[in-house]
């Protein structure tokens, strides 16, 4: 609760804001979400008609880069933090200019 004072957000207003949203859920599964029933059946004849919205093109995350150093410290090499980010984005540009 300090973090939303600091960040100049009223505790009552955000108190206030929370419950409103909890009511709103509760009235949605109380009065639409428990009445809605959907089939496995529909579910697979929606899929097969809306493959395309569904088709996302590969994509890999990296979450890390190990750089062998000769047991240096990578504190030595402050520069190397910078590289990677910088040639990533010049790959992607360059990637994306040909798409």
């Amino acid at each position: 609760m300090k973090m939303k004072v600091q960040q100049g957000i009223d505790p009552v207003e955000f108190k206030d804001n929370i419950k409103n949203q909890s009511l709103k859920q509760q009235l949605l599964g109380r009065e639409v979400y428990s009445r809605v029933q959907i089939s496995t059946e529909e579910i697979s004849k929606y899929y097969e008609a809306h493959t395309q919205e569904f088709d996302r093109p590969e994509e890999v995350r990296i979450r890390g880069i190990l750089i062998y150093t000769e047991k240096k410290s990578p504190l030595k090499f402050p520069r190397w933090r910078k590289k990677p980010s910088k040639s990533f984005r010049r790959r992607e540009a360059v990637k994306n200019s040909m798409n």
